[in-house]
């Protein structure tokens, strides 16, 4: 039962900053996204080229 008052009261300052991590998270994941998304898509592509060459191939 003490869980439940001392959570609640360190939930307030724990979420300002996890709120204010999120948003430096973000600012830097915002000009980082497009950046990582692009490459992960003609990754996945080639992987997927691979596997289809590779398969096909042999077959």
């Amino acid at each position: 039962m003490h869980i439940g008052p001392d959570e609640t009261r360190v939930p307030s300052p724990v979420r300002e900053r996890s709120a204010l991590a999120e948003s430096r998270v973000r600012d830097a994941t915002s000009p980082e996204d497009p950046g990582p998304s692009p490459q992960p898509s003609p990754a996945r592509e080639r992987g997927r080229v691979t596997t289809f060459t590779s398969g096909g191939s042999p077959s």
